[in-house]
């Protein structure tokens, strides 16, 4: 099923037949409701000024939603949540969510879903407020001060690129050992570089 829209509002109820991807691509509305168990895939779409940007509603599953590339901007309650829904395995990626009132905020049944490549910022009030389960960010800027965990935990997670060179010769050191601790100085990991 494709969508595509430029009105105000876009509901996408169950439908009848499961096995159907719903694809939004390139619209502009003020609001995106998922109220359906299949698989959505919401790609380049601006929502602006809306109460909520997108909202996962409905007793059913919601599992294995692709959001990418979307701009959620000046929502006046919060640019993604969820409402009586288990919510669970959704990518987030490449997302933009600015100058929300609320950035994120998952309730009990929003779980394992992974965000990639994000940007959560210039909330007035919270960028992440996580009272489901288990959710991760990968490389996804927000104001950590600006972040509530009632349940479950996130995990935030960054790329990291090492490059051990020789400061005589400036050539790569091929099996140099690199360690990293984290902040309570508990070895994260220790790998040996290759060739460079």
């Amino acid at each position: 099923m494709f969508f595509q829209s430029w009105g105000l509002f876009l509901l996408v109820l169950k439908i009848q037949y499961p096995h159907l991807s719903i694809l939004l691509l390139n619209s502009v509305f003020l609001i995106f409701s998922i109220s359906s168990n299949t698989v959505q895939l919401l790609i380049n779409n601006t929502i602006n000024r809306a109460n909520r940007g997108i909202r996962f509603i409905g007793t059913g599953g919601e599992y294995y939603n692709n959001l990418s590339n979307n701009i959620i901007s000046n929502s006046t309650s919060v640019g993604i949540d969820n409402v009586f829904a288990a919510v669970y395995y959704n990518t987030f990626y490449r997302n933009t969510l600015i100058n929300n009132s609320a950035g994120i905020s998952f309730n009990d049944g929003f779980d394992h879903s992974l965000f990639v490549d994000n940007i959560i910022i210039n909330s007035s009030n919270l960028d992440i407020q996580n009272a489901g389960n288990n959710n991760t960010f990968i490389n996804t800027t927000f104001n950590k001060s600006k972040v509530s965990v009632t349940g479950g935990y996130i995990n935030v997670l960054w790329y990291l690129d090492v490059n051990v060179s020789d400061s005589n010769y400036g050539v790569g050191v091929n099996n140099a050992n690199v360690s990293a601790w984290n902040n309570t100085n508990n070895l994260a990991f220790t790998e040996n570089t290759g060739v460079s």
